[in-house]
């Protein structure tokens, strides 16, 4: 721990009423005029937003006044003080009004944390941006590159981006279009392929029809190829060799009944994005996981599947008459946690809630299955629904629980 110098002092300083309002009032400020001075940025948010001009022009008048008044001259000894805080305490990135605005709002997150807790690098999305995915990363020793998905709040509606970050989370670039189309807003997680030359990522929230899964070039983010469906796909992809799986979900009623498809699994192959085949699982919005040896891909299925699935990876033609399905475990709720693989067990978690709707009678469950032959080993019931990732160590499994 270090220790602070036996000679500290503090020392007031006496500050007008502008100075004072002053950090306030240019954190608005700042994030106004770096979007200004960014022409892609502001063309970007024109483009979503065209009726944003009128406010910014009597926002504009508005703070004119404001800073007239907020600012007017103090007398000697306080103007001083004034300029002292603020070269001490403010120092302004020369030209990036947008980094300081971002570093008067962190700062402020930041004030009354006693842990010493802070980000050792960050990257801050833009205004109305939420990223509601995992990151997908490089291997270790490789470029060290970051990619997510996020969802962009539009009028009435969101929109979707993918970025890609360097090691030190400067952007590399950003997309709102795969080809043509929009982007619709991601949940899924982005994955890498074996080679970290191509991102793949399911598109759409719970809500979303016509949705797609999508792969991209990971260095420049230009489109390869897309899989359409009907559904939405929050689940995650997983890859093996040069298969990537992922399951799309079901558009669901108030009561948790599928309005159409009731969801399925696919295996695309990577290289072409041809489908290799297509499974019928119930709402399987869990994000699978496929063991490393064999391929074989392991799956839960959600609202009216409650169970967990294990399938063979080999494209249909290679089937050769075997079934796709090699075995299916009933479980006592909807399986829409990710799927961990822990030795010869599959780890899965589930429960009556989901990330878009909390359950009047709640109830949630982990359990561990045979590998092989789908035979539960153990089962724990929880309080509410087990949504994120088991994870083990040492023999031991953690996992998170809705109700805190």
């Amino acid at each position: 721990m270090q220790q602070l110098p036996v000679d500290l002092g503090v020392v007031p300083i006496v500050v007008n009423a502008g100075a004072a309002l002053g950090p306030l009032l240019i954190a608005p400020i700042a994030t106004f005029f770096g979007i200004l001075f960014k022409p892609s940025a502001l063309l970007a948010l024109l483009r979503r937003k065209p009726w944003l001009p009128v406010p910014i022009v009597l926002g504009g008048v508005g703070l004119y006044f404001l800073l007239a008044w907020a600012f007017a001259p103090a007398p000697a000894v306080a103007a001083r003080g004034a300029a002292a805080a603020n070269t001490s305490a403010l120092p302004i990135p020369e030209g990036d009004w947008t980094k300081l605005a971002h570093k008067l709002l962190r700062d402020e997150q930041f004030a009354a944390k006693t842990t010493g807790v802070k980000p050792v690098r960050e990257y801050n999305p833009e205004e109305g941006m939420m990223v509601l995915t995992g990151p997908a990363t490089d291997p270790p020793g490789a470029q060290g590159r970051v990619f997510a998905g996020a969802a962009i709040q539009d009028v009435g509606s969101f929109i979707g981006q993918l970025f890609a970050l360097d090691k030190d989370l400067q952007l590399l670039w950003k997309i709102e279009k795969h080809g043509d189309d929009d982007l619709k807003a991601f949940f899924s997680s982005p994955v890498l392929s074996p080679d970290g030359k191509s991102l793949i990522v399911g598109q759409g929230l719970h809500e979303d029809k016509d949705c797609a899964l999508i792969c991209v070039d990971a260095a420049t983010g230009a489109a390869r190829w897309k899989v359409q469906t009907s559904l939405h796909i929050e689940s995650s992809p997983a890859v093996w060799k040069d298969l990537v799986v992922v399951g799309a979900g079901a558009i669901e009623d108030a009561n948790h009944k599928p309005t159409g498809d009731p969801g399925f699994v696919l295996g695309v192959q990577i290289s072409t994005g041809k489908t290799l085949w297509k499974h019928a699982v119930n709402d399987p919005e869990s994000s699978p996981a496929i063991h490393p040896d064999d391929g074989t891909v392991y799956i839960g299925a959600g609202f009216n599947g409650n169970a967990v699935v294990a399938l063979r990876p080999e494209a249909d033609e290679d089937l050769k008459g075997a079934k796709r399905e090699l075995w299916r475990t009933a479980a006592p709720y909807p399986v829409t946690g990710p799927v961990t693989l822990a030795g010869d067990l599959v780890l899965v978690g589930g429960g009556t809630s989901d990330f878009v709707n909390v359950s009047p009678t709640p109830a949630g469950v982990v359990m561990a299955l045979d590998r092989k032959t789908g035979a539960v080993r153990w089962q724990t019931k929880t309080p509410d629904s087990v949504l994120g990732r088991i994870v083990t160590h040492h023999n031991v499994a953690y996992f998170p629980v809705l109700s805190g």
